[in-house]
């Protein structure tokens, strides 16, 4: 009983239903700002009803965008379609929301499917060239429209980029959609570029569109053309040739020819060009590079290079001596070679043509250009100033060198006959001495020699020469262990023997004579006295004493002679007196008078008269 009470009262209570409200729409899910949506919606009332139908956009707040007065009966079925604008400062996810009042009373409320608000535009760009060449007019074409597909009117911003570097700024207008850009190129630095178009519409709709890989080039492609790869030295180069830009001929620009410090300038006619070089007479031999510069108005530029041969000229031919004075048998050295224009050697042969002093050709010979020769000279070659001569196909050269005098001998021996030969280069005249060495004395032999050169004259060593080994001394030649068969030699050896002997006795006589004369005369003065009668010899005990030391002290000395006292300083003068008292004694004067006869029978060998001078007074 009690819950079915509460349920009345409940009933009671809630608000009775006065109005309901449907929506539909809107029909899009996504709009631009300041487009305008579509809403639909069915009032359904169960009472008269004056009030307010009134529609709000909530997004990230609530904006009112919709307010009416309506007048519902009843039970009558009200249908409403109203259009919409969307605000320009909104951007977000949204929905509508509607509702009917009456004395500020919500009757009834019902909101729209969520729909999205956004700026962003779509469309395309495109360009007439991908590649263009510098100086060359793109063309920008772009379709610009809303999410709904509605074109717009507004203006597009075009930005041209290098990597991050912005390079130009230009806009151009968007009508119905629509854009269409012309840039010239000319003022451009050449590169890679990115174009990038901002679109946009009268209420703030924008877009960014980029194209990239847009390639600006300001390269040229130059082409050449010679009349002839191989030119001499002096004359003309034939050059022409073609200048396109991406596969078009260049209407018009300039041609700078460059070659060996040369330069040449032509223009370029629809694409072509025509010109000639005239080459120095000095450039050298061999290939060369020839550079080829095109150029337009707009900065374009184009390069090519070529290379052509110059033969070679013989110019120049140079001959180099080795200076200086020779000597025969010397080697000289000399050098030829010949020059092109360019001072290059050039290979060509060179005949060589030596003469003497006395113009005799010696010496013909062929050389290389560039090579080096030596020639040696004669033995005997003639003194005075010589000639070589060099022999090209463009010149000939003469130089001179001297040979000097040389005054020389060669010696040969051969037995007993010497052989001098002239071996210098001028006439000799002069004294020879030959000295041989090995007999008792040197011999000398000296001859007057005039030999004219390369004349030889013999000397023959055994006239008047002994047989026997000699050594034998010419000049400055020495010939050892000669045996010359000359005069036979006489032997005259026992001449020697006698005379040594003699010498030989001679000095041993003096020896013994010196050793006997001292004791001769201490003997003599021994003697005090003599007995006539008897003839008995008396030697005194102290005389014999005073001998023996006279005779060790003057054992290898003559005696000089002395007085008494001088003899014996050891003797008393009574002793001495007594001594010479007696005179001389037998013995004495026997040995005397033999020595005499003796000296009276050698007469070969006749004593000095000093020989026993001081033995008796």
């Amino acid at each position: 009983m009690k819950k079915g009470a509460l349920l009345i009262l409940f009933l009671l209570l809630l608000p009775i239903v006065e109005a309901t409200i449907t929506v539909d729409g809107p029909s899009n899910t996504v709009y631009n700002i300041g487009d305008t949506a579509t809403l639909t919606g069915v009032i359904t009332t169960t009472k008269d009803i004056l009030g307010q139908l009134k529609i709000d956009l909530q997004c990230q707040g609530n904006v009112q965008l919709f307010a009416k007065i309506v007048s519902i009966k009843k039970n009558q079925r009200v249908t409403f379609n109203e259009q919409l604008p969307l605000p320009l400062y909104f951007e977000n996810t949204c929905v509508f929301k509607t509702s009917i009042t009456e004395n500020n009373l919500i009757i009834d409320e019902a909101t729209s499917r969520t729909f999205t608000i956004s700026k962003e535009l779509q469309g395309k760009i495109a360009v007439d060239h991908q590649q263009a060449q510098l100086g060359e007019t793109l063309t920008l074409t772009g379709e610009f429209y809303k999410l709904d597909g509605t074109l717009i009117n507004g203006q597009a911003t075009i930005y041209y980029k290098q990597g991050e570097t912005i390079t130009n700024i230009e806009t151009t207008p968007i009508e119905e959609g629509k854009m269409t850009h012309e840039k010239n190129t000319a003022a451009q630095p050449p590169g890679t570029y990115t174009i990038q178009v901002q679109a946009q519409d009268n209420v703030g709709n924008q877009g960014t569109f980029a194209l990239e890989n847009i390639q600006l080039t300001n390269t040229l492609t130059v082409t050449h053309n010679l009349n002839n790869n191989h030119v001499l030295p002096g004359k003309n180069l034939d050059i022409k040739g073609t200048v396109q830009t991406q596969g078009t001929e260049l209407a018009e620009g300039s041609i700078t020819i460059t070659t060996e410090d040369q330069t040449e300038e032509t223009t370029i006619n629809n694409g072509d060009y025509a010109t000639s070089i005239t080459l120095p007479q000095q450039i050298a031999t061999g290939e060369h590079t020839l550079t080829i510069t095109a150029k337009d108005t707009y900065g374009n530029i184009g390069t090519t290079t070529g290379t052509y041969t110059v033969d070679a000229v013989p110019t120049t031919l140079h001959f180099l001596l080795q200076e200086g004075t020779f000597a025969p048998e010397k080697e000289i050295t000399y050098e030829a070679k010949i020059l092109d224009q360019g001072e290059d050697l050039y290979k060509e042969d060179i005949s060589i043509t030596i003469t003497d002093a006395k113009g005799n050709k010696l010496h013909q010979d062929t050389i290389t250009s560039g090579t080096q020769q030596s020639y040696t000279l004669p033995k005997q070659a003639p003194p005075g100033n010589w000639k070589i001569l060099a022999k090209s196909s463009i010149d000939e050269q003469e130089q001179n060198f001297y040979v000097k005098e040389i005054k020389t001998l060669d010696y040969q021996l051969q037995g007993n006959s010497l052989t001098i030969t002239n071996t210098g280069n001028v006439p000799y005249k002069e004294p020879l001495k030959v000295t041989l060495e090995g007999f008792d004395r040197p011999v000398n032999i000296v001859r007057n020699i005039n030999l004219d050169v390369g004349e030889s004259d013999t000397i023959n060593l055994a006239s008047g020469t002994p047989t026997g080994a000699y050594t034998v001394n010419v000049g400055e030649k020495t010939f050892n262990d000669v045996n010359i068969e000359g005069q036979e030699k006489k032997d005259y050896s026992w001449v020697y023997y006698v005379i040594l002997g003699l010498f030989v006795f001679v000095l041993l006589f003096i020896i013994m004579t010196k050793k006997i004369t001292p004791i001769m005369n201490t003997t003599r003065k021994s003697y005090h006295a003599h007995d006539d009668h008897d003839h008995n010899e008396f030697i005194d005990p102290l005389l014999q004493e005073q001998l023996q030391r006279d005779l060790t002290r003057n054992r290898y000395q003559p005696a000089p002679r002395r007085t008494r006292t001088e003899h014996y300083p050891t003797l008393q003068t009574e002793d001495l007196n007594r001594f010479h008292s007696h005179g001389e004694t037998t013995i004495f004067r026997k040995r005397r008078e033999e020595k005499k006869q003796a000296a009276e029978t050698n007469t070969h060998n006749p004593p000095s008269n000093n020989t026993f001078g001081g033995m008796f007074d």
